[in-house]
């Protein structure tokens, strides 16, 4: 028997209008897909849908003796998270473990263990926001990146859709989100030319050529307040790129919620990862922002993206260095 304890959250703005469809859709076969399940077969399971999230669908799954949580992303074409936890896992980082996955009604799934802890972000702010656990953040991150890999850009068949980041960065997909961008005049010279940034992580992937497995949605809201720390859900469509870009997306994450805590952060970080540049990360910084703004300007974040905006402003100058 299958119980459905409450129904998957819809999102409010006309963005997500599809989203949510696809929501619906999936929940209608989770009953079916439950009840064949090896796991599930033959059990009482009860079913809770996550209120979080925007890009995935998640639930908990619970029987009388297990308790699983269901991910499946909103993105038909998404792949390798599982692969990601498994090559995180693999090197130590605290993951949650990965049963099982595969495809439901054309969409990829993974069955994850459940961890019974809050989400870091919504924990008291002198837990979360202390400097040791700035540093904390930083050397997690660095040893995500420690596993090696090849290409750059989404996984789309099992194989990295580039082969250097030249190519990634010039593809269709990167130049329509930063033409959006131009297009709303949401950023200009006075944060930073993002074709000089484009041309100095060029220039810097070329010289050091290392893939990594990037999160690309590292921060409080995706981190769980264990100890050690446990990272989950990495973007809906995770990517392999260069480490720098990851840890740039970060700290363009912090500033946005108004931390001060990006010192510390890149002090735990490069005490293990090897050191970059200022002007590098300044660069990774301004693309992330272009790739960011046009979805967070449909969402209304107009003070997260004012916050970045004084942050890009500020260290404009490491762009000429």
């Amino acid at each position: 028997m299958i119980t459905f304890k409450n129904k998957p959250k819809l999102l409010e703005h006309e963005i997500d209008k599809e989203f949510n469809q696809r929501r619906l859709t999936l929940a209608s076969n989770l009953e079916s897909f439950l009840a064949e399940h090896e796991l599930f077969k033959g059990k009482d399971v009860t079913i809770e849908f996550s209120q979080e999230g925007v890009s995935s669908l998640v639930c908990f799954v619970e029987t009388d003796s297990d308790k699983y949580v269901l991910k499946i992303p909103l993105h038909p074409t998404a792949e390798g998270e599982a692969l990601f936890l498994k090559k995180w896992e693999e090197v130590g980082v605290v993951v949650p473990h990965v049963f099982a996955e595969g495809v439901i009604a054309g969409y990829p799934y993974i069955l994850m263990s459940f961890i019974d802890a809050p989400l870091l972000i919504k924990t008291p702010k002198e837990f979360r926001l202390n400097d040791e656990m700035y540093i904390e953040l930083g050397k997690t991150l660095a040893l995500m990146h420690s596993p090696k890999a090849e290409g750059y850009g989404l996984i789309v068949k099992g194989r990295p859709q580039n082969s250097s980041f030249k190519e990634w960065v010039e593809s269709e997909r990167i130049k329509e989100k930063i033409e959006i961008v131009k297009a709303k005049n949401i950023l200009n010279e006075e944060h930073g030319s993002i074709e000089k940034a484009i041309q100095i992580l060029i220039s810097y992937s070329e010289e050091f050529p290392v893939t990594s497995y990037c999160h690309l949605d590292f921060g409080s809201g995706n981190i769980m307040a264990t100890k050690p720390i446990t990272i989950i859900d990495p973007s809906p469509n995770p990517i392999l790129n260069m480490g720098v870009l990851d840890m740039a997306r970060t700290l363009m994450l912090m500033a946005s919620g108004g931390s001060s805590g990006e010192e510390k952060f890149k002090e735990g970080y490069f005490s293990i990862a090897k050191p970059v540049s200022d002007k590098v990360i300044q660069a990774a910084v301004v693309l992330n922002a272009y790739l960011k703004f046009g979805y967070w300007s449909n969402k209304e974040k107009w003070e997260q993206i004012e916050r970045v905006k004084q942050y890009l402003a500020q260290g404009k100058h490491f762009l000429d260095s």
